[in-house]
């Protein structure tokens, strides 16, 4: 039997309230890729695109380096674009297989005429799943997995301002160096073998577009009034409730080690953008901003290690299903429930449920991308 405190038990009611678990909606899976049919899309394009190479980049974890080179210029401009540094954002990878599907002409939701202006005009690098074995964990039910495997932040591994950061309740862990993970160690080698003109890193959780710096509260002093012009154009038309800004001011805290910064500074990109592309904007997603649930799930997550995952956490299920053979324990049952219901809020504070939300998101965000790509050409600074 499993002994419980007054404390624990405490944080039980309470956040069993909070949640209001009394309504729970299976959550639809089907709709995402696992990594493993990401990596088959990813292979299946190579030959059937023009200009296409896939190259493997590192084998475990096995993070895949897609190029696009130009149809056109001699002198093309380099865009880098990253998705899926944090795997419970599982709608980020999605937007990035739709938006490298219609630049191959294999999405419902290509434009020819822009494809074919992004096509001719850029040299295109994508990394379309950043964090491939913590996303594993995500689609096994882990829906609220933010870092790698070793429990790193891998945005906030970069060497830039890097600051030494272990932070359990908003699972922001730096590492214990600039690079020390190899996510960030593969994803730093591509960006500096690449050194793009433009970067761009899209996430999930909150709606905003963001420039440098994302370290201080203080704007880029490097082509800023260009960026900025570009992001407020694309808040216009596809974000209307988009932030806008420099990051660090945004946010509302800093975020020192971050991509943004390191490829902005240090490899002086002329653009670097952060997207966050979706906010669930719901009666529990309103309760939950501000962290005050995320902050809860990482206190529990002690516990969860209580129970035996694998038997009783069902992702396709909104609650944790016991085992034919486990306890009929009350306090043991009620944990299941609260961690269930926590780890579905968590899938729902980050991602679509719905097909038809899930097709706007990734159609509207390709259409962004897509716009910010040629306002960069448009401008002739560069």
């Amino acid at each position: 039997m499993i002994k419980i405190n007054k404390f624990t038990i405490s944080l039980i009611v309470i956040t069993t309230l909070f949640l209001q678990v009394s309504q729970c909606s299976k959550i639809n899976f089907d709709i995402y890729h696992t990594t493993d049919e990401i990596n088959l899309l990813l292979q299946q394009l190579d030959g059937n695109c023009e200009g296409y190479s896939l190259n493997l980049a590192n084998d475990d974890p096995d993070i895949y380096e897609v190029t696009l080179s130009s149809l056109e210029s001699d002198k093309p401009l380099k865009a880098l674009i990253i998705f899926g540094e944090h795997p419970r954002e599982l709608i980020s990878p999605e937007t990035g297989l739709n938006f490298l599907k219609s630049l191959c002409g294999q999405s419902q939701f290509g434009d020819y005429e822009l494809t074919q202006k992004i096509r001719d005009n850029y040299d295109l690098k994508l990394i379309i799943n950043s964090n491939p074995n913590s996303r594993r964990l995500v689609e096994e039910g882990d829906y609220c997995k933010r870092e790698n495997p070793n429990f790193v932040d891998i945005n906030r591994n970069w060497g830039s301002h890097w600051e030494h950061v272990q932070d359990e309740q908003r699972q922001v862990n730096s590492g214990e160096a600039p690079f020390s993970e190899i996510e960030t160690q593969v994803l730093k080698k591509i960006a500096t073998d690449f050194s793009p003109n433009v970067f761009i890193s899209i996430h999930s959780g909150t709606l905003g577009l963001y420039t440098p710096y994302a370290y201080t509260n203080q704007r880029a002093e490097r082509n800023e009034e260009h960026m900025i012009n570009i992001v407020s154009d694309i808040q216009k038309k596809y974000c209307k409730n988009c932030s806008v800004g420099a990051a660090g001011k945004e946010v509302g805290y800093l975020c020192p080690g971050t991509c943004l910064d390191y490829i902005y500074e240090t490899l002086e990109a002329d653009y670097s953008f952060a997207f966050e592309i979706y906010s669930n904007e719901n009666e529990i997603h309103q309760a939950l901003e501000g962290s005050s649930f995320l902050q809860m799930r990482s206190r529990n997550q002690r516990l969860r290690h209580t129970f035996r995952r694998s038997e009783q956490f069902r992702p396709s299920s909104c609650f944790l299903q016991s085992s034919s053979e486990s306890s009929n324990d009350t306090d043991s049952d009620s944990l299941s429930d609260l961690f269930s219901d926590s780890y579905q809020q968590c899938f729902l504070f980050f991602n679509p449920e719905s097909h038809d939300d899930y097709d706007f998101v990734i159609d509207n965000w390709t259409k962004a991308l897509y716009e910010t790509l040629n306002h960069v050409t448009d401008n002739k600074t560069l």
